[in-house]
């Protein structure tokens, strides 16, 4: 491992919010090469985004790479050029792994995110009117109840776009219309489920997916249709029809509807990949609300995790909730990974604390590091109050892991202030198929670490977002000695409604007797050596001079040699 050195002091806060592809490219390597674009870069015909070169069936021939940030103004992202085949969609066959779009845009066209082969995640700007994302994947409001815009009963979707790089998709309820090109180019896609709710599947919406199963909520098989004609319908038997160069191992369907999709148009073509779910005994569920098949567990960083019980993932999960004493919801999950979903604001050092051993490659590491925290080391002057003291942590190396419920940290290599997704991806063994992975139970534990002077410091994990008065309640610790990470640093929270997000953890401190002074030097994350110290807070009614040298571990030096020491309170440099 790296080793990390993290310097921590104590700035004072009214208040501290606090709040991942088998095929992989190293985007370094397409700095400074002719014709390709960041996301800073982008090019624009008026008020559309265009592609940047970009021909049918060539990944890399569109120009742009990395992650995208679409200008507010901007209202169109324009399709592969009409009646052409050397065209293509604003960013389709790129190299690009997150787009935001913001709340200007209100066309985007058939394709425009096609093709897009490490694309993660496509974020939507909360205050656009016609377009919104779930989990990274777009979709349109086709009606809109403004007062409730998401809730299915009273509003319906068609799905946009969904990222190349996603393996498993689950279409939102209320969600009627899967638009043309919705899929196209997927090709790491490998379970899709289809709501009941959806009744039209358009041109191109899966081509280039080799699924291995796509699941039917319907009775009633979608109608699937081709391209839009020049009198103003769907041509239902054009050659670009909506299932046009989809691979799929099994459709499950319905139980009692597999004759009906066997003889729908379209869907005749895969009239031996048809299979019936099982009968949903009356008697055993007596109103089944709503049944859920998904492929992945979201742990999201907005959300708190509750699990009480462990789950190896790969196994079923069944919830079971009692509606006014008699009926009964069910929702049943079938899952064979799981990702714990963050948006980073800075490329700055922030906690975290995971419910589930984090292994590396379990992250694009071209995207995050993650460090485990190791010891702490205090520097101390004459009276023996703390001056400064820094955390020291080991960032993950090939083959390295680090347990569930351990305090680390967490960083993305690039953010902005619009904020970018990043993803830590959990999946069974599937070469060895020996070690399942486990989402373990919500805990909060707590991580000692006692320094040479007899302080220990206490970092406490949580899953729930819990402001300090509440932290103070439950777990005793007194609010005004709280401290957070928030911006790459540690920060004392100070006040009794201060926010700590979930995922998280937090530091307080038990002073050894006689140890009542403790004042903090605060620096910043840094990889490598430890950072410089240009300021040291001392307590001034106190001599600090002693006339000892003492190595930057805190540790007295009888005979120094050329290099850096603390004397008498001071950091100075020996040249002899």
């Amino acid at each position: 491992m790296k080793r990390l050195q993290i310097f921590v002091a104590t700035l004072l806060l009214a208040g501290v919010e606090l709040p991942v592809l088998a095929q992989t490219y190293n985007p370094d390597s397409l700095k400074n090469v002719g014709g390709w674009l960041t996301g800073s870069d982008l090019k624009y015909s008026g008020t559309s985004a265009v592609s940047n070169g970009g021909t049918v069936d060539k990944n890399g021939s569109n120009h742009y790479y990395g992650d995208v940030f679409i200008k507010q103004g901007t209202t169109t992202l324009e399709k592969r050029e009409s009646g052409t085949q050397g065209g293509a969609g604003s960013f389709q066959y790129s190299y690009i792994t997150t787009a935001t779009i913001p709340a200007s845009v209100n066309l985007i066209e058939d394709a425009a995110f096609s093709d897009c082969i490490f694309l993660q995640n496509i974020y939507v700007d909360d205050a656009n009117t016609t377009y919104f994302d779930v989990d990274g994947v777009v979709y349109k409001w086709l009606t809109k109840d403004a007062s409730d815009p998401f809730n299915p009963e009273k509003n319906s979707f068609q799905l946009v776009s969904v990222p190349g790089a996603k393996t498993n998709v689950t279409i939102l309820e209320g969600t009627t219309s899967i638009g043309p090109c919705a899929f196209d180019g997927c090709s790491k896609i490998t379970a899709v489920i289809i709501p009941a709710s959806v009744t039209e599947i358009h041109q191109y919406a899966f081509t280039g997916t080799a699924l291995s199963s796509l699941t039917c909520m319907g009775e009633t098989p979608p109608a699937v249709y081709g391209k839009y004609s020049d009198w103003g319908f769907f041509d239902r038997n054009y050659n670009s029809h909506g299932l046009y160069e989809m691979e799929v191992g099994v459709i499950k369907v319905p139980y009692g509807t597999s004759a009906v999709y066997k003889d729908a148009n379209r869907w005749d073509n895969y009239d031996d990949k048809v299979v019936e779910m099982p009968k949903i005994e009356e008697e055993v569920l007596p109103q089944v609300e709503y049944v859920q098949h998904i492929e992945k567990i979201f742990l999201r960083d907005s959300e708190n995790y509750t699990r009480t019980e462990p789950h190896t993932i790969g196994n079923e999960i069944r919830r079971e909730e009692v509606v006014d004493g008699i009926n009964t919801t069910i929702n049943i999950y079938y899952s064979s990974a799981a990702t714990y979903e963050r948006t980073f604001y800075n490329d700055k050092w922030q906690a975290l604390y995971a419910p589930f051993i984090i292994k590396y490659g379990d992250y694009r590491t071209d995207m995050l590091e993650v460090a485990e925290i190791k010891s702490v080391t205090e520097y101390l002057d004459a009276d023996n109050n703390i001056t400064w003291f820094y955390l020291t942590a080991e960032v993950l190396d090939s083959g390295d892991e680090i347990p569930a419920h351990t305090p680390c940290v967490v960083r993305t290599i690039s953010a902005n202030d619009a904020g970018v997704g990043r993803d830590i991806d959990l999946f069974k063994g599937v070469d060895s198929h020996t070690s399942a992975r486990i989402l373990e139970p919500a805990e909060t534990k707590t991580m000692v670490l006692t320094s040479s002077n007899g302080n220990q410091y206490n970092l406490v994990g949580q899953y729930t977002r819990r402001n300090t008065a509440t932290i103070q309640a439950e777990d005793g610790v007194d609010y005004k000695e709280i401290y957070a990470m928030a911006g790459g640093t540690l920060k004392k929270a100070g006040g009794a409604n201060v926010t700590l997000g979930a995922y998280r953890w937090y530091l307080s401190i038990e002073p050894a007797a006689g140890n009542s002074i403790m004042m903090f030097k605060f620096g910043n994350f840094n990889q490598g050596n430890a950072t410089s110290v240009d300021e040291i807070v001392v307590d001034s009614d106190a001599d600090r001079s002693d006339n000892i040298y003492y190595d930057l571990s805190g540790r007295a030096v009888d005979n120094p040699v050329k290099g850096i020491y603390i004397y008498n309170g001071k950091k100075v440099y020996l040249d002899r």
